[in-house]
């Protein structure tokens, strides 16, 4: 039981936190732990997908602005939703939902060893209809760009019609709560939708942001299994997908995103995604667990600590050791960030107290992790010894206290001005590792 978290409480009290602790990334992409079909409408959610360093740039407001006080930061973007599949049964079209009807069985899981979550739900519709639900999703360790959901629907006492509407939706916001100092910066909505649109049997959705000019996309094809109608509605916000099929035997739908932006992929985001898509064609969701499964063997052959007598604890430490991978950065754009890939905390910034406290893992078990992350903080050092400067330093680098892109982003002064790093101590860190 030590290589699977399980939690079944669906109340509002807990959502939220098992939002994050179910969510999945892979350094580049992070998903939050959402319900497919959504929530009942009184329940507060964190709707979220993630790109590190993927960031927008807004003003600070101070009630005194002080010498070097930083005029703006950058803010880590929630992009697009391609999380939604909602199922309809029957001619009537009752709704799928965890919070109507009976939910005779339920359990949900996070699997550490194999990459991936799943949710088994046995559901009595409010009019009687009965079957059985199966939800895995996994954001790929091989394939930087992959989040895909395989979705399994079994009849028990219901045949009949079934409609699924699988949904990409570019009109998303970021979560942000006055009272909250980690994400109360405002500046929700810092998105502009470019184009929605269908290619090569593909639906895609590309947003923009307002001010740092950067681009992401989401294209995404489906799977069905068994017989069954497609019809395809785009609209100036978002892409549906309905499938629609009889239930009497077990059927299967896929949905495999492919999320790409400017930072790394600076050609026509549209067609990498299509690219990146005909490269998997033909591999099932099986075959990219077993792909998940053989990266994590290899991870927690160098990784894992086994601790008897306390399986709680053996629990929480492989929790933690797989949190970690999830979140760390793999490219010279990133870092990792104090709420990793789980969340907008702290407006999904990078503090350098938070990766020097990470970096011995990362040395001890996957040393080419360690290695890019300092090559991220060399590529933010220019900024560095000019910010040493700014602060009246002859030499040296002040480093960030929170940044995405190398400036600094705390609105804080105490804590964004007197972090001096003498620069020969990251030299002499680079050269034991590059």
């Amino acid at each position: 039981m030590t290589w699977s978290i399980r939690r079944n409480d669906c109340s509002q009290q807990e959502l939220l936190n098992i939002e994050s602790l179910f969510a999945l990334g892979n350094g580049y992409l992070g998903v939050r732990g959402n319900f497919e079909e959504g929530y009942a409408p009184e329940y507060t959610s964190i709707r979220g997908t993630y790109q590190n360093a993927f960031h927008d740039v807004i003003e600070i407001n101070y009630g005194e602005k002080l010498f070097a006080f930083p005029e703006t930061q950058q803010k880590l973007l929630n992009v697009i939703d391609a999380q939604t599949i909602e199922i309809f049964l029957g001619a009537d079209e009752e709704r799928f939902s965890l919070f109507e009807g009976e939910i005779i069985a339920y359990e949900r899981s996070l699997f550490l060893d194999q990459g991936y979550t799943e949710r088994m739900i046995h559901f009595r519709s409010p009019k009687g209809k009965e079957v059985k639900l199966r939800f895995r999703r996994l954001v790929s360790f091989q394939r930087r760009e992959l989040f895909a959901i395989d979705l399994q629907i079994e009849p028990v006492t219901f045949k009949g019609q079934v409609k699924v509407v699988s949904t990409v939706n570019g009109e998303v916001t970021n979560y942000t709560n006055p009272k909250d100092p980690r994400v109360s910066a405002g500046h929700a909505k810092r998105l502009t939708i470019e184009q929605v649109g269908e290619r090569e049997g593909a639906v895609y959705v590309e947003d923009q942001t307002y001010a740092s000019n950067l681009r992401t996309a989401c294209v995404t094809r489906h799977e069905g299994s068994g017989p069954h109608e497609v019809e395809l509605n785009l609209s100036a916000t978002r892409a549906e997908v309905i499938y629609r099929f009889e239930l009497s035997e077990p059927v299967q739908l896929t949905k495999y995103n492919i999320y790409t932006d400017t930072l790394r992929h600076p050609t026509d985001l549209i067609a990498t995604g299509l690219k990146l898509h005909q490269e998997i064609q033909g591999i099932g969701f099986e075959q990219l667990l077993a792909e998940q499964k053989a990266y994590l063997d290899d991870f927690w052959k160098a990784a894992d600590i086994t601790i008897g007598g306390d399986e709680h604890l053996q629990e929480g430490i492989r929790f933690n050791l797989y949190q970690l991978l999830q979140s760390v950065g793999r490219d010279k754009y990133s870092n990792i960030a104090a709420k990793g890939l789980s969340g907008e905390g702290y407006e999904g910034h990078y503090f350098w107290d938070t990766e020097i406290y990470m970096f011995p893992v990362f040395l001890m078990t996957k040393p080419e992790m360690a290695r890019q992350l300092l090559i991220y903080r060399y590529s933010i050092l220019d900024g560095a010894r000019q910010r040493a400067k700014e602060m009246g330093h002859a030499k040296g680098a002040l480093f960030p206290w929170r940044t995405i892109a190398g400036t600094e982003c705390s609105a804080f002064f105490l804590r964004g001005q007197p972090n001096i790093i003498l620069v020969r101590m990251w030299h002499i860190a680079i050269s034991n590792i590059i």
